[in-house]
């Protein structure tokens, strides 16, 4: 389990305090930027539920994600471009974040993960915050 002093350390801040860093993802069978938008006041850092969603998604179970090999039955073929971690996400209930896949077209395809749970194949572009119903 990657500790915040881990992630940190492999974090890269820019101009907007974006967080980014690059971690290998089994699951996936490949090196994965994170991009950790927090709220950055007073200085950047991520907080324990923003830890535990880098965690979710580097220790994603492929037995528990039935709607992920419902939709993908070849993951060879499979790409991420990244993975979006948002403390804005830290009001809700559960620990949210989102993998923005890489289409051959135009198109937008993220998977929503719940607690380390791939629960939804997202092609809208919809934000984590309508899921503040999360109980």
């Amino acid at each position: 389990m990657m500790k915040a002093r881990d992630i940190l350390f492999n974090t890269s801040w820019d101009e907007l305090d974006l967080g980014t860093c690059k971690f290998f993802v089994p699951f996936f069978k490949q090196y994965i930027s994170f991009i950790l938008f927090q709220d950055h006041e007073p200085k950047p850092r991520i907080t324990e539920k923003m830890i535990l969603a880098l965690n979710q998604i580097i220790e994603l179970d492929k037995n528990k994600q039935e709607v992920f090999n419902k939709e993908f039955s070849n993951r060879e073929l499979l790409k991420v471009r990244e993975i979006h971690i948002d403390q804005e996400n830290d009001v809700l209930n559960s620990i949210y974040s989102e993998i923005i896949l890489d289409t051959n077209s135009n198109t937008y395809k993220s998977l929503i993960v719940k607690d380390g749970v791939i629960i939804e194949i997202d092609t809208a572009g919809t934000y984590l915050e309508a899921l503040k119903k999360d109980t």
